[in-house]
């Protein structure tokens, strides 16, 4: 089981995920994130407390990012260990990414958390 949590506020969805996200918590985060996606709204993936993903999560994170681009964006602070991962697969220019929530937020004018 992954560690995860989904916030809405308004039509905003925010899916905090934490450990590690592996080949076996694949399916689970996708359909997860899927079912977020299919509300109307932004969504936001905060991968802050994440301390590892490998291939399979990039691979979702890649497809989803392909279909949902304008409403779907992810949350790696550049002193994580998953920052360095997407610098390294060369990902960090590719996919949809903010350093931290409330500039997420920003991103679709949703007012910061209090």
């Amino acid at each position: 089981m992954i560690g995860r949590k989904l916030v809405r506020d308004g039509s905003l969805a925010i899916c905090v995920f934490d450990g590690e996200l592996d080949l076996y918590s694949a399916p689970q985060m996708e359909v997860e994130l899927l079912e977020a996606l299919d509300q109307p709204g932004p969504v936001i993936v905060d991968l802050s407390k994440c301390t590892y993903l490998d291939s399979t999560i990039l691979t979702v994170l890649i497809r989803l990012t392909a279909q949902f681009r304008e409403r779907f964006c992810l949350v790696v602070p550049t002193e994580s260990k998953i920052w360095r991962i997407l610098q390294i697969t060369r990902l960090a220019d590719e996919l949809p990414i903010e350093l931290d929530i409330d500039i997420a937020r920003r991103r679709w004018d949703v007012a910061e958390s209090p």
